[in-house]
């Protein structure tokens, strides 16, 4: 009996069940037949170790989040409904249990973890609501200890969160006829607002985070309108505000200042970073891999290290000092450079370079430009296919293929996940390039 691995030759496929006149055996996949391009395997394992390391570390940050931010919760239930006894000591033991992370879980270099961020923000408002219950006034940053410091982002965020916490306290009292509640409510939510509106918030989260102050002084003011058509005088007589006797001199004037200060000096700082980087060292990087595609390395080589250069000194006159600004636009700006960097080596050697080899790229940079580039690849292959070069095609398929290969041995949570099916499309559109070249042999 003959299978058609038999009559194409491929005598070498075995196997143990009993041959019948019916019945036939496909051939096997068969290897790409352009040599592996060289990539630095060792440098994937040591990358897939540090990587294994920090999944360890979210997973072990994901525990405490969920028993913390559940406790969270249910303190900000407590407090909004009157139990601020029971309320205080939930925040008491978050506060405990934010002060007993491990070491590693509390670095802010380059930045503090989300979920990490979210509890001390929560923190900050569910302490502002006790001190709003207790003292009439807005906490201070400086007496704030919810068991880690706090940044001056984290605080801002939480102060704005106490204050959409305001309007549905005043609700709540409006409920009850308290219209001096609800006033003082207003008024407090009215100085923050104008110490707020002393800021220049470029953008983010922030920005927006701020927007929402306005609404909820606004809904406190319409909660007073309301009651006056109830209660008539008595609400009338709190309709200015300040009426309630609270005023921006509750607040610590001076501290507020200085929040300010950091908080303007790190937005003008990063939106330097962004010029340098996507500006300017991006766009470099991004002409180089056009240059590359015409086939001029040199040149290209030059705008790289004109990338690269501008990166750096950006890297030393802001990121050094103030290590969050790495996170954004200026990993992106790496990213972009690792891109062209590997595209670069391999045009000129065929081989991989390894992320020692780029300065200033970490993992999760030289990953992205290294999914990115088999994209450059795919363009090149396509370049090539034109020429009916097929060597040259299956070359690429083979480097596309043998990164896929390592890439998918990575823990693959996050951003690496998402990239990881474009390294499998970009791969699967050579395959395709080389099989319409069959065809038209």
């Amino acid at each position: 009996s003959y299978s058609f691995c038999t009559l194409l030759g491929a005598h070498s496929l075995t196997h143990t069940m009993q041959m019948t006149p019916y019945e036939v055996l496909p051939c096997p996949p068969v290897a790409p037949s352009a040599k592996v391009a060289p990539l630095p395997v060792e440098a994937f394992e040591e990358m897939r170790q540090k990587l294994l390391e920090q999944e360890g570390r979210r997973e072990q940050v994901h525990q405490y989040y969920k028993e913390l931010s559940r406790k969270a919760s249910q303190a900000s239930h407590m407090l909004g409904y009157g139990e601020v006894e029971k309320g205080r000591q939930l925040v008491e033991e978050v506060e405990a249990g934010l002060a007993g992370l491990p070491a590693e879980l509390k670095e802010k270099n380059p930045g503090r973890d989300g979920r990490i961020s979210k509890l001390v923000e929560k923190q900050v408002g569910l302490r502002a609501q006790l001190e709003f219950y207790s003292k009439c006034r807005l906490v201070r940053k400086g007496e704030l200890e919810v068991g880690l410091e706090v940044e001056d982002t984290e605080y801002l965020v939480g102060v704005i969160d106490f204050v959409a916490d305001l309007a549905a306290y005043g609700m709540r009292r409006g409920t009850h006829g308290d219209v001096r509640s609800v006033a003082i409510a207003r008024d407090l939510g009215a100085a923050v607002l104008a110490l707020l509106m002393e800021f220049n918030f470029r953008g983010g989260s922030l920005r927006h985070k701020y927007d929402s102050v306005k609404w909820s002084v606004k809904r406190l003011t319409d909660l007073l309108y309301e009651l006056s058509k109830r209660d008539g005088g008595e609400a009338r007589k709190y309709a200015e505000e300040g009426s309630s006797g609270v005023s921006a001199e509750m607040m610590d004037l001076a501290e507020m200042k200085e929040v300010q200060g950091r908080v303007e000096a790190f937005d003008k700082d990063r939106e330097m970073v962004m010029r340098s980087g996507r500006g300017e060292a991006q766009k470099l990087a991004k002409q180089s891999i056009f240059t590359m595609h015409r086939g001029e390395l040199k040149k290209g080589r030059e705008q790289v290290e004109g990338a690269l250069a501008v990166a750096k000194k950006a890297h030393e006159e802001y990121v050094v000092k103030t290590p969050a600004l790495r996170t954004g636009s200026f990993a992106d700006c790496l990213e972009e450079i690792a891109e062209a960097m590997i595209f670069l080596v391999w045009m000129e050697t065929g081989s991989v370079p390894p992320p020692s080899s780029i300065p200033l790229v970490e993992i999760d940079e030289y990953l992205g430009g290294l999914i990115d580039f088999t994209g450059e690849v795919g363009r090149y292959a396509v370049l090539n296919a034109t020429k009916r070069d097929v060597q040259r095609v299956e070359d690429c398929f083979a480097v596309t293929l043998a990164i896929t290969e390592q890439v998918t041995l990575l823990p693959n949570d996050g951003r690496l996940g998402k990239k990881l099916e474009t390294l499998k499309n970009n791969t699967k559109k050579i395959e395709n390039l080389l099989f319409e070249l069959s065809i038209n042999a």
